[in-house]
């Protein structure tokens, strides 16, 4: 019976030229810098999404409170040969975001979150910082389990974005900063 619920482990995936891009949500209520990664290599064709978001609350557009710092993770399976094009969105059981100086671990959240995707986030500064810098600088692994079946994914993040990306991300983030 035990057997039937442990976890089964793949090999370690270092992607082969993650896709990354930045952009800006914004709207009368909030800013969000957002800092997207794109990661395959899998053999079977597993695909990770992930994004880094730096977020303020607006009122009046006046930046009020801490910034929110989150990652999120998605993963789809592409279809096999012969089925419709696109993918399969893959239900998470947990996640990890593990860096030389920040490590974090989330478990799936309910409603309005019940795409399977998981969500790490921290209203610390100091925190947020930490995992700004490992993800802009390429350097973290992402760790997560599949629902069905089973099975814990490892990706090995080596590579930095682009500095167009960085720029872009970098000019949204500036816009949170207090005006001397």
């Amino acid at each position: 019976m035990l057997s039937a619920t442990a976890v089964g482990r793949a090999d370690p995936t270092v992607p082969k030229e993650p896709e990354y891009d930045a952009n800006v949500n914004e709207d009368g209520a909030a800013k969000a810098c957002v800092l997207a990664l794109l990661l395959q290599g899998a053999p079977s064709g597993e695909a990770v999404s992930s994004q880094l978001i730096v977020a303020r609350i607006k009122r009046n557009d006046t930046f009020m409170g801490p910034r929110i710092f989150g990652f999120r993770i998605e993963a789809a399976d592409k279809f096999a040969k012969g089925q419709s094009s696109g993918t399969r969105p893959v239900k998470i059981g947990s996640a990890a975001f593990v860096s030389d100086a920040y490590t974090a671990v989330a478990r799936p959240k309910v409603a309005p979150f019940e795409d399977g995707s998981v969500v790490i986030s921290t209203l610390d500064f100091a925190e947020g910082g930490k995992l700004v810098d490992a993800v802009t600088k390429g350097k973290f692994q992402l760790t997560f389990t599949r629902r069905q079946p089973a099975v814990e994914r490892t990706f090995h993040v080596t590579s930095a974005p682009p500095e167009a990306v960085l720029a872009r991300f970098g000019e949204c983030l500036a816009a949170f900063e207090i005006p001397g």
